[in-house]
């Protein structure tokens, strides 16, 4: 767990990268005017950042779609005091395989480059912390991130994904914004980093 020195309203941004639909959930956090000494999620965004596929599949061309995807993330990364990046997948096949972990690391440049502390959380441990399973299905993630957070209007996976990364990402920071049970976020944290 970090040590946080607060100058300011903290901002925290989950990203869940992808290629077609990256998940983006920014949480703004403001002191609780019934308790100054603890902090409150003020305000939860989501959205999505989209691309489409182009026929040109050359690296420059991918180069170019994964700039774009970037030239969108950019102001809202700079913008933020922490970054929660959901981990590379193991399982990625065929071009995914090369291109997705090009924009993760450009994803992981951007926020170096703005200073911006960055946390990498290991899919597996978005699900756990969501779910208590560190190998749920999707929309078990999904269903658990609506439960949690009703009053963030959660679409799809990819916002579902973002929600639970700016999660812990808060709660990396000590300034939890969910009451998940000990049990099932302390062994999460621990791995963390």
């Amino acid at each position: 767990m970090t040590e946080v020195t607060v100058r300011g309203m903290p901002r925290i941004l989950g990203i869940d990268s992808s290629l077609t639909s990256s998940g983006m959930c920014r949480v703004n956090l403001t002191l609780n005017p019934d308790n100054v000494n603890d902090w409150i999620a003020r305000q939860v965004d989501i959205w999505t950042i989209e691309s489409k596929p182009t026929l040109d599949k050359t690296p420059e061309g991918m180069s170019n779609r994964i700039a774009e995807i970037i030239n969108a993330m950019e102001p809202h990364i700079a913008a933020a005091d922490l970054v929660a990046l959901e981990g590379q997948s193991s399982f990625l096949k065929g071009s995914s395989a090369q291109v997705l972990p090009w924009l993760w690391g450009r994803i992981v440049d951007t926020t170096t480059a703005h200073a911006t502390e960055l946390v990498i959380v290991p899919p597996s441990l978005r699900m756990k912390y969501a779910t208590g399973k560190g190998n749920a299905q999707k929309d078990a993630v999904l269903a658990a991130a609506i439960r949690r957070f009703p009053d963030v209007d959660i679409s799809g996976n990819d916002t579902a994904d973002a929600v639970i990364l700016a999660a812990i990402g808060c709660r990396h920071l000590g300034l939890p914004i969910d009451d998940m049970p000990k049990a099932q976020w302390e062994p999460v944290m621990a791995k963390v980093r």
